[in-house]
């Protein structure tokens, strides 16, 4: 499947000149995509075009197409013109959405841009926010790998609201933080200069005028992530006067501060599991080389994580009477199994 989206990809990209309508969206690049992810697009009992989404005395809504899963539309998609704002056509989707009792998911798509939405933030209500985006044009391995619970052999509800969670909580955390850092609060400020190890640059910091410490934050911010159409802080001139030196010492603090806030993989992979199983009552067995989960009173673990010598994760999850063993490279994968964690 990488290979092959990957060469989609490339051709979508010599197509957008001739793409002029929404049926021309849906046949050069809607349908193929699809097809790539392993559906059977001229399959009525799997891929249904115009699904009738009536809700309450509006009559003759229809979805540009749904996925059934045992015969229920589980996925909805709403396809527009290849230069559309998509932002234009949520409202759109959040009635289809509510419309269709048995919906799960739903996409958003120009032929370029594909945005998934579910219902993590209140039951049965369409979230305001994707918990994926992906833009064939800027196509990446991880938008490829976050792609495959989507895929038809790979569908399983229960795993891919795990998953869509996540990915959502990482983007609702990560939009937090920038909005923090952008505009600091002086609690904020406060934590930070509280959090510095070294007394002397505490000190420092603390004597410090409070507009320069709030620029300084917000500029470490915007020269440590990618270029983006974001507003600096708006700069008042104080009488404070800082050698080059000093800032240095300032950088240096913050950058240790971020750096000790990153969880290892090995972090990020236990908080998941124990994300997974928060519902029942579990404890925790661990040392250095391996960290296992139990059902409370029991002796069998539900699973384990392996912490190998050369740095490799591998969880394992009893299948039968065989324990399986499936190499980690992000905590992500642990989704993948969930169903057999909570089994």
């Amino acid at each position: 499947m990488k290979k092959a989206l990957k060469t989609f990809a490339e051709k979508a990209k010599t197509l957008r000149p001739v793409l002029k309508t929404e049926e021309s969206a849906k046949t050069a690049l809607v349908l193929p995509f699809f097809k790539i992810l392993g559906y059977d697009i001229f399959n009525p009992t799997e891929f249904v075009t115009e699904y009738v989404a009536d809700l309450g005395i509006k009559k003759g809504e229809k979805v540009d197409y749904a996925i059934l899963l045992d015969d229920e539309p589980t996925i909805i998609i709403e396809t527009k013109k290849a230069d559309e704002n998509l932002a234009k056509h949520y409202n759109q989707l959040y009635r289809y959405f509510g419309a269709i009792p048995h919906c799960k998911f739903s996409i958003l798509t120009n032929g370029f841009v594909y945005q998934f939405f579910t219902d993590c933030l209140i039951p049965n209500v369409l979230d305001d926010i994707p918990f994926l985006t992906i833009n064939l044009e800027t196509l990446t391995d991880e938008d490829i790998k976050n792609l495959e619970m989507f895929c038809r052999t790979n569908l399983n509800v229960a795993s891919m609201q795990l998953k869509a969670q996540t990915l959502l909580g990482y983007q609702l955390v990560n939009k937090s933080i920038e909005e923090a850092l952008l505009n600091p609060s002086p609690e904020l400020v406060d934590g930070i200069i509280n959090s510095v190890s070294n007394n002397s640059h505490s000190k420092f910091l603390q004597e410090l005028n409070q507009t320069f410490l709030t620029a300084a934050i917000s500029q470490f911010y915007l020269d440590n992530h990618s270029p983006r159409k974001v507003s600096k802080p708006k700069k008042t001139v104080t009488k404070t006067i800082i050698v080059e030196e000093e800032i240095q010492e300032i950088e240096d603090d913050v950058q240790e501060i971020d750096n000790s806030m990153e969880l290892s993989l090995k972090e990020r992979c236990i908080l998941q599991i124990e994300n997974i199983i928060d519902n029942i009552s579990y404890t925790k067995k661990e040392d250095a080389k391996y960290c296992s989960f139990y059902k409370q009173g029991e002796n069998n673990p539900i699973c384990s994580l392996l912490f190998k010598n050369n740095g490799n994760i591998v969880l394992v999850v009893p299948e039968g009477s065989y324990n399986k063993q499936y190499p980690l490279t992000s905590e992500l994968e642990i989704l993948d199994f969930s169903h057999l964690i909570n089994n």
